[in-house]
């Protein structure tokens, strides 16, 4: 899942920190700025979405025990896109699985947005200023989200299964939710890189650590 400039290289190193810290996932993400020569399929509308930043990379859990997941908090992440300016924000939306997330339009101009995107294929028609539409989310997946009113305009949804997802800060550090003790599938995506898949164990005194490097 995701669009694929670059190739990836994943170091994935178990440190064991203490009983402390059993239940957490940490680790840092690190990019290189995609090659001219690795074209996306989105550069034709927008080629600002050719970025690499490390910020735009998302961290998820694959799956998880509905028992987990219910321990979670419902309201986790946003659930809106701007529509200001001609441009669509946040351009990374990550929301769970079942979420309705809103299009508001700020501008003077109409706007029409809509997906061909396998998971969630829309269209919202004709939105003017000061209105809003809502579409539901009830299957996991990427949404490349378009104007066709505007061709500059685009965004990403991501929608993940579940509530165990977390963002990088600035300098590429994340941690994810506490977790059970147990094996789990960690997800990285990234809108400029190939997405990467790794298994890890929580076990007892052991606090797993990835260390991910994207477009090397």
């Amino acid at each position: 899942m995701g669009t694929t400039l670059a190739r990836a290289l994943l170091c994935l190193s178990f440190t064991c920190i203490g009983c402390a810290s059993t239940g957490m996932i940490h680790g840092t993400v690190s990019t290189r700025p995609p090659t001219e020569s690795s074209p996306s399929p989105e550069a034709h509308a927008d080629p600002a979405l050719v970025r690499g930043s490390v910020v735009d990379a998302v961290v998820y859990i694959e799956d998880l025990h509905s028992r987990v997941e219910s321990g979670f908090n419902a309201a986790h992440g946003s659930s809106r896109l701007e529509l200001k300016d001609q441009t669509l924000r946040p351009r990374i939306l990550v929301v769970p699985v079942g979420t309705s997330v809103g299009f508001a339009n700020h501008d003077s101009l109409f706007h029409n947005i809509f997906s061909v995107s396998p998971a969630k294929p829309f269209n919202l028609g004709r939105i003017g200023r000061g209105e809003s539409k809502r579409v539901t989310f009830d299957k996991p997946g990427l949404i490349n989200v378009y104007c066709s009113l505007h061709p500059n305009m685009a965004a990403y949804i991501l929608v993940v299964p579940n509530h165990a997802f977390t963002r990088p800060d600035s300098l590429g550090r994340f941690v994810l939710p506490t977790l059970p003790k147990g094996h789990y599938v960690v997800n990285v995506w990234h809108p400029d890189f190939p997405a990467i898949r790794r298994e890890v164990t929580i076990s007892r005194g052991v606090r797993p650590e990835l260390l991910v490097k994207l477009g090397s």
